[in-house]
């Protein structure tokens, strides 16, 4: 018997050698068939998708980096060379239309042997599915009736970073009865801990590395290595962009950014893994802006999106900075990874730090829990966290509060989640002095952004309600007495938020918050909100908005929001609408 005629000889070239002139790129600013010379950070990326022994390929890079490409050559080789159930899945059932019939099945059409099996039945295939002799494939959105049910092979998933968090492990389930079946995950980053970023760092995180033609030493390209021209007063852009350059950081010889020199850099580049204890079979790459042709965007074009970017960050607006991280630079957005909170001796709690003027202590309340901070001030308008933390219960507010000696009339509490419990909880926690009732303050956010106070005869402009209004829980009867009151002050939320984020940034003309020993969880919660601008459709202007980052924990922030009330009442920030300081 003639074997050859039972087990033919494979095509075992790498799919990016076989693909080379044969796979059509609709609308591709590449050309119109895939030319592995444009984009030669494809190619061990598309050799490990041809290996059995990978069960996940996570690839995370920066926008007009070669992603839709690396997706249409691994799924088109894999319906030649190996055809078997396969999905693909997009961010919404929208996205998978739009990317169905501009890329997908353009795909098919252009390549001979696989437009030869589609069937003429109109029954077995549609905009986003496809029913050949040996396979189907199925492309749609992310979301949980989609991933259940089918059994496949090839599974690729596209813009991971916009799906709910938990829909790729359902996906990934699609595959579980295959041996060799193929998870690849393609998309540019997200925050820091979503589910993107942690298939990238199960992987063993291939960094694409450019080889310098000066000394042959490999580096990695990232944006540290881009180098430009300090500049005072208005920045000069044109010059900006002309005068960035890319630094080797091992001879520290400086790289114009020209057709030639990017050849001569990418010539011998390849991937190093960073890390060394990969989930088994899991296998990530990532790669950033820098690899792009200057036609396509240069060092300096880089330069110039960034430093506006920094522009636009001081003003409140974080948006461009995260975009320019996560979709030049392909790196998951982490808020403060760009600032470092200082670190102090520890302050003994029995002792006042060294010109404290007073501690206060403000306390968010939720349903099932309370997260307090304790910071002192000095006259100067400088303070520093004692404590930050959570509590479960109205007797361990107090007992804080006692632990680090905070007066009554320096507590401060939010009212805004079940506003009686809290006015009975602040009225019943007080004094008498004299003829008066000290005791908590309630405390409630606002959306002016100043409030007009009388004082003797004359009106200040302040972030803040003064005099308080009394919070009366009415929970007292005839034979009980009459329950106490507290006072609640109103604050600005916009303006608060506003002086709280210099002074948590560092741009308060060194007035600044030193934290020492909070840990990770305090940067999360500060660094919760962002300053967005928004279209107000029945007033017809732009605001300006303090809105929540996704998911994360805010009530830290809160806090410390309060704490700013705080000092501005005690006359430690500001003076009326000074709203600078």
């Amino acid at each position: 018997m003639n074997l050859s005629k039972l087990f033919p000889d494979e095509d075992r070239r790498a799919p990016w050698q076989w693909a080379d002139g044969i796979v059509p790129l609709k609308s591709s600013p590449l050309g119109k068939f895939f030319r592995p010379e444009m984009t030669p950070w494809l190619k061990e990326p598309l050799e490990v998708f041809a290996d059995n022994r990978v069960r996940e390929e996570t690839v995370q890079c920066c926008v007009q980096g070669g992603k839709s490409t690396f997706l249409q050559v691994a799924a088109a080789w894999a319906m030649v060379h190996q055809p078997a159930n396969m999905m693909f899945t997009c961010q919404t059932d929208e996205d998978a239309k739009d990317f169905a019939r501009e890329r997908f099945n353009p795909m098919i059409e252009g390549i001979d042997v696989l437009r030869a099996k589609v069937p003429e039945d109109k029954t077995k295939r549609s905009v986003c599915s496809l029913s050949l002799p040996e396979m189907f494939c199925v492309i749609q959105g992310a979301n949980l009736s989609n991933l259940q049910s089918k059994s496949i092979r090839w599974l690729f998933n596209d813009e991971v970073f916009l799906w709910k968090d938990g829909l790729l492990d359902h996906a990934r389930k699609r595959t579980t009865q295959f041996w060799n079946r193929r998870i690849v995950n393609a998309s540019t980053a997200g925050d820091d801990g979503c589910d993107m970023d942690r298939a990238h760092l199960a992987g063993d995180c291939r960094e694409y590395h450019f080889s310098c033609p000066i000394c042959g030493k490999l580096f990695w390209p990232r944006w540290d290595c881009v180098k430009w021209p300090r500049q005072t007063g208005d920045w000069d852009f044109k010059l900006l962009r002309d005068e960035t350059t890319l630094e080797c950081p091992e001879c520290k010889h400086r790289f114009e950014h020209t057709e030639r020199n990017a050849r001569l850099l990418i010539g011998g580049a390849r991937y190093v893994a960073q890390n060394k204890s990969p989930t088994p079979g899991h296998v990530s790459f990532r790669w950033n802006a820098t690899v792009l042709a200057p036609s396509t965007v240069s060092w300096g074009d880089l330069a110039v999106e960034w430093v506006k970017s920094e522009i636009e960050f001081e003003k409140g607006n974080e948006i461009p900075r995260k975009e320019f991280i996560t979709k030049r630079l392909a790196e998951s957005y982490n808020a403060n990874r760009f600032v470092n909170f200082v670190t102090l001796p520890t302050v003994d709690k029995e002792t006042e730090w060294e010109g404290e003027q007073f501690r206060v202590m403000t306390v968010d309340v939720q349903e099932m829990e309370f997260w307090a901070l304790v910071q002192a001030w000095n006259a100067d308008g400088e303070s520093i966290v004692l404590w930050a933390g959570k509590l479960f219960s109205w007797e361990e507010v107090a007992a804080k509060q006692k632990e680090f000696e905070v007066r009554n009339r320096c507590v401060f509490v939010d009212c805004g989640n079940d506003m009686r419990r809290v006015w009975e909880q602040c009225a019943k926690h007080g004094e008498a002095e004299g003829r008066q009732w000290v005791c908590w303050n309630a405390m409630r956010g606002d959306s002016r952004k100043m409030f007009k106070n009388k004082y003797a005869d004359k009106f200040r402009l302040q972030p803040f309600s003064w005099p308080p209004t009394p919070g009366d829980p009415m929970t007292g009867t005839k034979s009980q007495g009459k329950t106490q009151v507290c006072p609640v002050i109103t604050w600005s939320n916009p303006t608060i938020k506003d002086i709280a984020k210099r002074r948590r940034d560092g741009k308060a003309n060194g007035k600044n918050m030193v934290a020492q020993g909070v840990g990770d969880e305090f940067s999360k919660h500060m660094f919760s909100e962002q300053r967005v601008v928004e279209w107000n459709k029945r007033t017809g202007e732009s605001v300006t908005l303090w809105k929540r980052i996704g998911k994360r924990p805010n009530h830290l922030w809160d806090c410390f929001c309060m704490a700013i009330v705080a000092a501005c009442m005690m006359g430690v920030i500001g003076e009326g609408a000074d709203a600078n300081s």
